[in-house]
């Protein structure tokens, strides 16, 4: 049983060896975008689409010789997508694009005070009685 698992997970290997990976930065409504396959090889002139929320393409671009593309987002638009070709595709979502312009103090106040909790509590459990 235990080879078997080995040799399926061996087999399972390679089909990341290849896998599309895309990183973007969004700062005052233009993205920084950079595609890559494993091991950082740049997806050179990769297709790049950006779509609404129906699908439709709302622009188009290719990346450079990097891997990279700027983009200034037209309205509407909810879906980034690249595709390397010979079956290397990937979708992202630009709700989940990272903004510098938008701090988040409330998320990091909130964890200042649950790493204050805990350590609150790990010393109320560990003090002298």
């Amino acid at each position: 049983m235990k080879g078997l698992v080995l040799a399926l997970w061996c087999l399972a290997l390679p089909l990341y060896a290849h896998k599309l990976s895309i990183f973007l930065k969004e700062d005052a409504g233009k993205v920084e975008m950079r595609a890559y396959f494993s091991k950082s090889a740049p997806c050179k002139g990769c297709a790049v689409e950006v779509r609404d929320a129906s699908g439709k393409t709302l622009m188009q671009t290719r990346t450079d010789d990097e891997g990279n593309a700027q983009l200034t987002l037209p309205k509407g638009a909810t879906r980034l997508v690249v595709d390397g070709g010979m079956g290397h595709h990937q979708e992202v979502a630009l709700e989940q694009v990272v903004s510098e312009e938008e701090p988040a103090p409330l998320a990091f106040l909130l964890s200042l005070l649950g790493i204050g909790v805990f350590f609150g509590l790990l010393w109320y459990v560990k003090r002298p009685k």
